[in-house]
């Protein structure tokens, strides 16, 4: 069928609707998977196709003309569904089943390792790869979306696609066949394929979380760091950089995590920067995936950069029922950012890139940062600094108590607006070995994980002790340099709340690394200057604790209304 005659096609049949239709008709008699719909709605094409009519003529051109790999997906996943097949052969017509197959989504509820790239992003990556006449791979290609937007939008282009799952392999080879002859998909491990291969454009979504092993230690030889990371993410990036011509141009999906988190991944981060292979970064807006709530973004890789283009646009989603997706209009906007500075966008030099630590998470040079007077490392008004016990939920339970004691515990839920609750669980008794993750008087308590970053200061009634949870960082500080109380308004205002997140790292939950919680900067003025901000920042905290108990009184008193009067 003539491509042009399908993309014509494409827009009269309402993928969706038509989907929707048939998994309604067969709801009961077919696994309603994608694989199981997919592989029918295939078998009622080959069926259209052919003018096949009965189900033994369907199961003999099924074992007599197909490859075996094809004949196998189709038992796998039709299964016993032929006369199905027959009934929607019947009810739809061939061009109808065409644009089916090549367009209507596949989703799993597998794990995040099997996953179709969203259309959005598929359409922004091959407006950044600003394809042509290109040889164009994709690396990990699953059901092939990217593959047949490329071919939709570029037509000349020769395409090639590897993927390592039989199901999505099978699909894309499907869909490629229906719709164009100039894309090859073949099955394995794009990590081993011919190091010979080299294209213009490549695009690569590789899975989320893959653990390294030992079969991958020959692509450590010229980047050892990659010997010592957790996940293939880095390696696959690398891969890219292998089989990407000297003039071409790759974007590789990443979980954020990749962009900012310490250790070897700064050290790998380092190598691509002075390499100069990083191109661009873009961060995209949350929950774009179709099975998990994994933020991801791109990285633009290419040959002799000697800056990164930094744009975010976690900002410009537009919102749906489910999930959300981009305009066309918001992707022309990215493309453009690419090449000028906006509010959103800018350039940043291998040298501000190094004094950062090699963090290319671009909130981290578009934020407007509070311009910080008398500053001073955290660290120098710390006295010392821990966590609070990490005590398991099934041993806090043993030790719990409904009747008060003189022993308490002080989870992240009882801090709210900077106030401790006044009405904190009660535990029966206290090993001495916990009472080092119990908080004293004037401690400054941060806490560990989420944000907004929650901060309080301790006070502990005579004859009290109260355990800290080990999500609350517990610091004692220097009274005669800082007034707590001054620097808990500190990091209760927004500029303190943006250096906090700063500091944070962490994919899906921020987290707080002790290190760059003593690195951070903070303002240190007078003692004098300090007490006048911390007087009135008490006050206002009692004035909220007086609004709060009226507001808990006048909520008692509604219930007791009726019977009064």
């Amino acid at each position: 069928m003539l491509q042009a005659k399908l993309n014509e096609l494409r827009e009269n049949v309402n993928v969706e609707e038509v989907s929707f239709e048939i998994a309604s008709r067969v709801r009961g008699r077919i696994d309603l998977d994608s694989y199981s719909l997919f592989g029918t709605i295939y078998l009622a094409y080959l069926a259209k196709e052919n003018d096949i009519k009965t189900v033994d003529a369907l199961v003999k051109f099924v074992d007599g003309k197909l490859p075996d790999d094809r004949a196998l997906f189709i038992r796998k996943y039709a299964k016993d569904a032929w006369d199905v097949a027959l009934e929607i052969a019947s009810s739809y017509t061939q061009d109808t089943l065409v644009v089916l197959l090549i367009w209507m989504p596949i989703e799993t509820a597998r794990p995040t390792a099997l996953m179709e790239t969203p259309l959005c992003i598929s359409k922004l990556a091959i407006e950044l790869l600003q394809i042509s006449d290109s040889t164009v791979a994709d690396f990990c290609c699953g059901a092939g979306s990217f593959l047949r937007e490329t071919i939709f939008r570029c037509p000349e282009a020769n395409c090639f696609g590897v993927e390592m799952n039989l199901e999505y392999m099978e699909i894309s080879r499907i869909r490629m066949q229906l719709y164009s002859n100039r894309c090859s998909i073949n099955y394995g491990n794009v990590l081993f394929i011919d190091d010979s291969k080299r294209f213009d454009r490549i695009f690569c979504d590789s899975p989320l979380g893959q653990h390294n092993s030992r079969e991958y230690e020959s692509f450590c030889v010229d980047i050892p760091e990659l010997a010592r990371v957790q996940r293939l993410d880095w390696i696959y990036f690398y891969n890219v950089m292998k089989h990407l011509n000297d003039n071409g141009r790759a974007v590789v999906v990443t979980m954020n995590g990749n962009l900012f988190n310490g250790g070897v991944n700064t050290d790998i981060r380092k190598r691509f920067i002075e390499n100069g292979w990083i191109e661009a970064v873009i961060t995209l807006p949350a929950n774009l995936l179709s099975s998990t709530m994994v933020s991801v973004s791109l990285i633009v890789l290419s040959r002799n950069n000697e800056s990164i283009r930094m744009i975010d646009a976690t900002e410009l989603a537009t919102i749906g029922r489910r999930k959300n997706t981009l305009s066309d209009e918001t992707i022309a906007s990215i493309v453009e950012m690419v090449n000028r500075d906006t509010d959103k966008s800018k350039s940043v030099s291998i040298e501000e890139l190094k004094a950062e630590d090699y963090v290319i998470n671009p909130q981290r040079y578009l934020e407007v940062l509070p311009v910080i007077e008398d500053a001073i490392e955290f660290n120098e008004l710390i006295r010392s600094i821990r966590r609070g016990s990490q005590i398991k939920a099934s041993e806090l339970d043993k030790i719990s108590s409904i009747t008060p004691t003189d022993y308490q515990y002080l989870m992240l839920a009882n801090i709210q607006n900077g106030i401790i609750s006044d009405d904190l669980p009660y535990l029966n008794s206290l090993d001495k070995s916990m009472e080092k993750y119990c908080i004293s008087n004037n401690n400054l308590l941060i806490s560990k994980n989420g944000k907004p970053f929650k901060v309080a200061i301790a006070s502990v009634p005579d004859g009290k002790k109260v355990l800290a949870n080990g999500n609350l960082y517990v610091i004692e500080l220097d009274e005669n340099k800082v007034n707590p109380y001054y620097l808990m308004a500190f990091l209760q205002s927004e500029a303190g709340q943006l250096l906090l997140s700063r500091t944070a790292v962490g994919a899906i939950i921020s987290n707080i690394p002790v290190e760059n919680l003593k690195k951070m900067i903070v303002p240190c003025p007078s003692l004098d200057r300090q007490n006048i901000i911390a007087e009135k920042y008490q006050m206002k905290m009692d004035e909220i604790k007086l609004l709060n108990y009226q507001l808990e009184k006048a909520k008692t008193d509604l219930k007791t209304i009726f019977e009064e009067v």
